[in-house]
């Protein structure tokens, strides 16, 4: 029986602080029929959330930069029947 289509988010990705310089890694994961795709957003100091370019699977990795300084990050998960961060 088909009871929840839309995605429901089962590992919410974990706030860090990191150096510039040093590697960050999210992980998030989510469940729907279909499966979710997934795209990690970015979120810039008095900016509006925008998608990372090829950033597409349950895990996000990058090395840090001063520039990323108060950056947000989130997972953003979508399928025929709705979407959930």
């Amino acid at each position: 029986t088909l009871t929840e289509p839309t995605p429901k988010v089962t590992t919410q990705p974990t706030g860090s602080t990191v150096t510039a310089g040093t590697q960050v890694n999210f992980t998030s994961a989510a469940t729907g029929i279909p499966a979710p795709d997934v795209q990690w957003q970015v979120l810039a100091p008095g900016g509006s959330w925008s998608n990372i370019t090829n950033a597409t699977s349950p895990t996000y990795s990058f090395n840090s930069a001063s520039g990323d300084d108060g950056n947000q990050y989130r997972a953003f998960f979508t399928n025929t029947y709705g979407n959930k961060y």
